[in-house]
């Protein structure tokens, strides 16, 4: 087991952000394989996301969380799985947006074995690549949102 955090500030405003992961999460975070280059092979793993719900704790204008899972769409039990949380919160500077969580190495004794090893680094970059797709996809989603009332987008 591994902790994970990963944080970016966007030059969005955080309202835009909030509606786009109120009405979006489980689009913004399903359909992203997991992929990472080991020893110069890169290597995919589609992943099944299981998104948890979106919670604002009755302060839709500061913070915001969107609690998920992810595990291998087949073969679950030799891949790691990771449970986190996408959180937005209001910044001076746009919003921050991080994701915080914990993988499970796989199969056991083994997999703890092998996650001391080579899986640890191996998840990490490929926790990095997810994040970095959502980010992505999150700041798409915004830019839809703007279009759709008209903003131009800055």
């Amino acid at each position: 087991m591994a902790t994970v955090h990963l944080a970016r500030t966007l030059p969005l405003p955080y309202e835009k952000v909030w509606g786009a992961l109120r009405s979006g999460a489980a689009d913004i975070l399903s359909g992203i394989e997991f992929e990472v280059d080991i020893a110069g092979v890169n290597v995919r793993k589609p992943v099944t996301v299981d998104v948890e719900g979106f919670n604002d704790a009755g302060q839709p204008f500061s913070a915001c969380t969107v609690p998920f899972v992810v595990h291998a769409s087949d073969h679950e039990g030799w891949f790691p799985t990771l449970r986190a949380t996408l959180v937005a919160t209001r910044h001076k500077e746009g919003t921050g947006v991080s994701l915080e969580g914990v993988y499970h190495a796989p199969v056991g004794a083994l997999g703890a074995m092998a996650d001391a090893t080579v899986l640890r680094s191996v998840a990490e970059r490929s926790v990095g690549a997810f994040f970095d797709e959502v980010i992505e996809r999150l700041v798409a989603a915004c830019r839809q949102v703007e279009e759709m009332e008209g903003i131009p987008w800055s």
